[in-house]
């Protein structure tokens, strides 16, 4: 056997096929492999874990914890509830401020894919070892590149169908999915640290003003 085979890329249209495969999938379906590969993901990046302990109690937590108990509740919930789904292959930014939790970005990408849209993730900020292996881990598992995830100060391009700017202090997105829904997933039932999404159906990341009286 050719030891070049081994190394040679796949051919030039594996990716668009898979990558149509999987946008041709329920979006529940979806879901439920998106839960099972950050399972994989997680595992895989144990071993980059910073340890992150919660003052007077015996509780470990970590990101790439948390970001897997979420997408495992979203495939939960479409077991049961329909979730949108966009006719036509759509691709989506997602920029993701210092600051902003991981396991909110995460679910926010994830309604993403579910409805079928390619994203491309970027990272404003840094994320320490093990958050950065997850999602990268996340990213080569998934068929098509239909996650890229980018880490940088210049992440918002053109091109897109849509851009989120997920921040601390304004998250504006513009999901398929009810944000009120996704802000209960990775915060209320999981995580406890609340995030409120006050900027609906735009890409603006700059807080609205409100015109003076009086």
């Amino acid at each position: 056997m050719d030891a070049r085979a081994t190394t040679q890329p796949p051919p030039a249209g594996a990716a668009a096929a898979s990558r149509r495969a999987w946008c041709e999938l329920e979006p529940a379906v979806r879901a439920e492999l998106l839960s099972e590969i950050s399972h994989l993901a997680v595992a895989g990046t144990s071993a980059s874990r910073t340890r992150c302990e919660r003052t007077g109690t015996a509780v470990v937590d970590f990101p790439a914890d948390r970001c897997d108990r979420v997408l495992i509740a979203m495939a939960d919930l479409l077991r049961t509830a329909s979730a949108p789904r966009r006719r036509a292959l759509r691709s989506a930014q997602v920029v993701v401020d210092t600051g902003f939790p991981l396991e909110r970005a995460v679910v926010s990408v994830a309604a993403a894919l579910i409805v079928g849209e390619t994203v491309t993730l970027g990272f404003v900020g840094g994320l320490d070892r093990a958050s950065a292996a997850y999602v990268r881990s996340l990213a080569a598992l998934l068929p098509g590149r239909v996650l890229r995830v980018r880490f940088g100060d210049r992440l918002v391009s053109g091109g897109h169908d849509r851009v989120s700017w997920l921040s601390p202090s304004c998250c504006a997105e513009s999901s398929p999915f009810d944000l009120r829904i996704l802000d209960q997933i990775a915060s209320v039932r999981h995580t406890g640290a609340a995030v409120r999404s006050e900027v609906r159906g735009t890409s603006d990341p700059a807080p609205r003003r409100v015109p003076a009286t009086g």
